[in-house]
């Protein structure tokens, strides 16, 4: 399990300890599993799914490090 915290302009969107998240990449779908590489990325229009719960955005950054996922997106 890792952290993941999700953010867009106004609040928190979502912030728990999740196994495994999906991000529409600006190159291509992701897939963040515990104890990734770290990472930044671009992301594109899609939706991110956290353990089987989705969120759609317009598009974001998403950061990976130190077995914590923080993103942040348009909505």
């Amino acid at each position: 399990m890792f952290k993941v915290s999700i953010f867009d302009q106004e609040r928190k969107l979502f912030e728990d300890l999740a196994s495994q998240v999906s991000l529409p990449g600006a190159e291509g779908e992701l897939a963040v599993l515990d104890f990734h590489a770290p990472m930044i990325s671009l992301l594109r229009a899609g939706r991110i799914s956290v353990d089987g719960k989705y969120l759609p955005i317009r598009q974001g950054v998403a950061l990976v490090d130190r077995n914590e996922l923080l993103v942040l997106v348009e909505r």
